[in-house]
């Protein structure tokens, strides 16, 4: 979604919730090799896939 607010709501949670955290999605997407390409010849960043989340970093 672009400019729906995320970061707005995002910032507002952090200054109501002292004890929180940001994890930014963007610094676990995987290397550009290993994004799939689909039929259309563009790869495909939209696909769950296309992150590499470390063992333990969710719940």
């Amino acid at each position: 979604m672009t400019n729906g607010g995320k970061t707005t709501l995002t910032n507002s949670l952090l200054r109501a919730l002292p004890n929180c955290c940001v994890i930014h999605q963007d610094d676990f997407f995987k290397p550009q090799d290993q994004i799939a390409v689909g039929e259309d010849g563009f790869k495909q960043w939209d696909l769950p896939r296309r992150h590499e989340v470390p063992r333990g970093a969710l719940p």
